[in-house]
């Protein structure tokens, strides 16, 4: 597992990616999911907060917020992104399924975009699920938001693609030890 981890952080450290995920603003659903289930001035985790897109519009929305991702260059974004901005957020690096907060730490969390799918595996899925729930404040509310896998947008070819070279190479024996798809 550790290996996909090392993986997913440098896929997402590298330049191009750090640009593509540095625009800011929440999904509308997100925006009412997180007016529904959180009070102004609530501690909030933006978990995988990548380049700050959803982090900067928390803060701005009268949230206290911190921000944790894996990669180090989207950290480094999203403390740039706040700063340009002028919101004082706070950021670091660390792994989801092994979170360096106190238990009942925060008021809510949001885990948006993929960054579940992200977590190698269903144990590391269940491990951030676990730690999410050590660091939550009783009554306190987890907000993720994902994509489905064979959604229908410009990415869908590329997605089939990749599953389709998955599929090859595992009936051909060739996949590295630990390859999954979504």
């Amino acid at each position: 597992m550790e290996e996909l981890k090392q993986r997913v952080q440098k896929g997402y450290s590298r330049p191009w990616v750090v640009s593509k995920y540095s625009k800011v603003g929440l999904w509308p659903s997100e925006q009412l999911l997180c007016d529904k289930f959180w009070e102004p001035k609530s501690r909030i985790l933006d978990l995988g907060c990548g380049a700050g897109r959803t982090t900067v519009p928390l803060a701005q929305n009268g949230y206290r917020v911190v921000g944790m991702d894996l990669a180090i260059p989207m950290v480094y974004q999203a403390k740039r992104s706040a700063g340009f901005l002028g919101r004082n957020c706070v950021f670091g690096v660390c792994d989801a399924t092994a979170l360096p907060f106190p238990e009942n730490s925060f008021t809510g969390i949001l885990f948006s975009y993929n960054g579940i799918e992200l977590i190698p595996k269903q144990k590391g899925k269940q491990q951030v699920l676990e730690e999410a729930l050590r660091i939550l404040q009783p009554g306190g509310h987890l907000i993720f938001t994902t994509h489905a896998f064979e959604a229908f947008n410009k990415y869908a070819p590329a997605r089939i693609q990749r599953l389709c070279l998955h599929l090859l190479n595992s009936a051909l024996g060739r996949n590295e030890p630990g390859a999954e798809v979504g």
